[in-house]
């Protein structure tokens, strides 16, 4: 595999990984997944989609690569180059904590 498609597979990895974590831990707390669901048709984010996403970005901001997108949704950046797996498992942590209550 060249080196690009290396990147290409962990990018794809890392969205898997947070589009299954919200499957298990998002979704029953009413997120959605908002980004398709087919690696193919996605670039390295995903976004998660609630009613209240505004005020849970102000609070995830610090030390996440995530950023609001209105009118509801979470996006969350994934860099092949830069993210690593552990940093992704914290991140969804936290906002499965947020939504928990």
């Amino acid at each position: 595999m060249s080196g690009i498609d290396r990147i290409r597979a962990k990018g794809v990895a890392l969205t898997e990984m947070v589009a299954e974590l919200a499957e298990h831990w998002l979704i029953p707390r009413g997120v959605r997944i908002a980004s398709p669901r087919e690696p193919e048709r996605r670039g390295s984010h995903v976004t998660l989609a609630r009613a209240d996403a505004a005020e849970l970005s102000q609070r995830l901001i610090e030390g996440m690569v995530i950023d609001f997108r209105p009118p509801d949704g979470i996006r969350v950046g994934l860099s092949p180059l830069t993210t690593g797996f552990a940093e992704t498992w914290r991140a969804m942590d936290a906002i499965r904590s947020l939504v928990a209550g």
